[in-house]
């Protein structure tokens, strides 16, 4: 406690080399934290990347296992042509998209395994809304395309779009 009334500058000499060295030995202990820190880090980021490319190598042989198939297999039923449009009408309610018309082209039956149902769409929406309600809507059917999609600005509201959307649904028989 003596040493602290004294001002540093009138220290002994070998009081400011002890000092200095403390301070030395503090700062590398930091830096040694700091690194060793660092280098866990790095680690744990390491082998949480070699765990993701290993599942994304997993799901890029599976899906090239799918691909080589035959792509009809996984064609939705004709039957379930009902369900996509009630999907969609529901899809449409929860996020605020508001179909102001659909109508359904029902194929003629024929002798290929395929076929195709056509829905034809007048919305109202805005932009955002209507981008989501796409997006979700082709996430959930890889079946479902869009054949012809036409937008333009609502004449009554800058911030609503009004749409004309074509799906077509690819089904089996």
């Amino acid at each position: 406690m003596f040493l602290l009334r004294i001002p540093f500058q009138r220290w002994p000499f070998r009081y400011h080399m002890l000092t200095a060295c403390l301070v030395v030995a503090g700062i590398a202990t930091a830096g040694w934290w700091l690194a060793h820190k660092a280098s866990f880090l790095a680690s744990e980021r390491d082998t949480e990347l070699r765990s993701l490319q290993i599942q994304l190598q997993t799901l890029e042989r599976t899906s090239v296992k799918k691909q080589s198939g035959d792509f009809t297999q996984s064609l939705p039923p004709a039957s379930r042509s009902d369900e996509v449009v009630r999907e969609l009408s529901h899809q449409a309610q929860l996020l605020g998209v508001q179909i102001t018309s659909l109508s359904v082209v029902i194929p003629e039956p024929s002798i290929s395994e395929l076929r195709k149902f056509q829905f034809n769409l007048n919305t109202n929406a805005d932009y955002k809304a209507l981008k989501l309600w796409l997006g979700e809507l082709l996430a959930r059917y890889p079946s479902l395309a869009v054949q012809a999609l036409s937008m333009r600005g609502a004449s009554n509201d800058s911030t609503r779009q009004e749409a004309l959307v074509s799906f077509v649904l690819f089904v089996k028989d």
